[in-house]
């Protein structure tokens, strides 16, 4: 599922070549500036063998996954300690840059016990060069299912914070910094150890991410595996919602003072489309601006942040099957994928036309756009691919 999800946003159009053309063939643009997987999607070997391809594919947007240490052991997604070290091996020998932008990394794990269980997140991408850059990230905030009466199968809460910072060539753009989580490190949760959530530890100990720590983050791009409530809208028709923890996180973001380094920051939200017997799904995206338009299709519900009306004094989210929406005085808003269980996996790629920070508070909030939803379709050689939603194929 992640070979074929990755290859269908990497291939290009083919063209046929007119050999004899004076102009060379030159390459499409890429076609994403990030994908993001849910929490514990794939293991190390899977990873090593993507990456193997993916250093020929030349600059690229980033790709963020959650990972898990085994995949012939479906109900553990936990590294044990020489695992993360075998993982962290395997890597740098597999990318050439892997040992210089792991050293972060590898100085945490030689502080950690053995006896503790991890949750780890990956980010790479080629860079300008074609390069292949590489970010392993633990998971910091233990969730309600990380813990067991057994030390090695409960989460051991990590104290690395991980910020990624993509810094142009072309130096009329600015540059654009990430923040990689996995699920719950997105909530803000009571910890053993004390320590604030990654979101406003970022502020509070930037002195941590070096000399000159980013004064913004842009995107945080969160892995997520939880369960969503469903509420009966009818006899005969349901809905899901995003837990209320992951809501009051959204809205911390875009105004706590704690989090002012995430103030316009955009949400990206990757979920599995069902756990188990439990729903799930609703991937997608936040924004801290007003959504318009509010209909973006049928495959996509929309929830706001904000007041149906003037006479409404207080801010609140609307609800599930909630008419008029267009008619809000909304701050926000999240635009996620409806679940669709006659698909195994579907892709929901949009462009944010404008990131908040560079918007002009005078002009109208640039919407969402280019959204399409892919469908995995598995042709008669077996082989599993995406298609475009509504579209043919042979």
């Amino acid at each position: 599922m992640f070979n074929a999800a990755l290859t269908a946003m990497i291939e290009r159009p083919r063209e046929t070549l007119d050999p004899y053309a004076s102009a060379a063939f030159m390459p499409e643009p890429r076609q994403f500036d990030l994908i993001t997987f849910p929490e514990a999607f794939i293991d190390g070997e899977t990873l090593c063998r993507a990456l193997e391809s993916f250093q020929l594919c030349g600059p690229s947007g980033c790709v963020h996954t959650g990972l898990r240490a085994r995949a012939d052991e479906g109900k553990r997604h936990l590294f044990r300690l020489e695992e993360v070290r075998s993982l962290k091996t395997a890597l740098e020998a597999a990318v050439p840059a892997a040992r210089e932008d792991l050293t972060a990394f590898t100085t945490w794990l030689a502080e950690q016990d053995p006896r503790d269980g991890f949750n780890l997140g990956c980010l790479f991408l080629n860079d300008a060069q074609g390069r292949t850059r590489i970010c392993l990230h633990p998971k910091l905030v233990r969730s309600k299912f990380e813990t067991s009466p057994f030390r090695e199968d409960s989460l051991c809460e990590a104290n690395l914070l991980t910020l990624v910072t993509l810094e142009p060539r072309q130096k009329q753009f600015g540059t654009i910094t990430l923040q990689p989580l996995i699920c719950s490190d997105a909530l803000t949760l009571e910890t053993d150890s004390g320590r604030d959530a990654p979101m406003p530890a970022v502020g509070r100990f930037a002195d941590c991410l070096g000399e000159a720590p980013p004064d913004h983050v842009d995107v945080v791009s969160v892995a997520t595996c939880t369960p969503q409530p469903v509420i009966a809208l009818s006899e005969k028709t349901e809905a899901r919602i995003w837990h209320e923890r992951f809501r009051t996180s959204f809205i911390a973001a875009a105004r706590e003072p704690s989090c002012s380094r995430h103030h316009f920051a955009a949400i990206v939200l990757a979920n599995f489309q069902g756990i188990g017997t439990k729903p799930a799904g609703l991937s997608g995206v936040f924004l801290p601006v007003p959504a318009d338009p509010v209909d973006l299709g049928p495959g996509v519900t929309v929830s706001l942040w904000g007041r149906p009306s003037k006479d409404e004094p207080d801010n609140r989210w609307s609800r599930a099957g909630e008419a008029g929406l267009k008619d809000w005085q909304a701050r926000g808003f999240l635009a996620s994928l409806k679940p669709d269980g006659q698909n195994a996996a579907r892709i929901f790629g949009f462009a944010i036309q404008r990131l908040p920070r560079e918007a002009s508070p005078w002009e109208r909030p640039a919407p969402l756009g280019q959204l399409e939803i892919r469908e995995s379709v598995r042709l008669s050689d077996g082989v599993l691919t995406f298609r475009r939603q509504g579209a043919s194929y042979g």
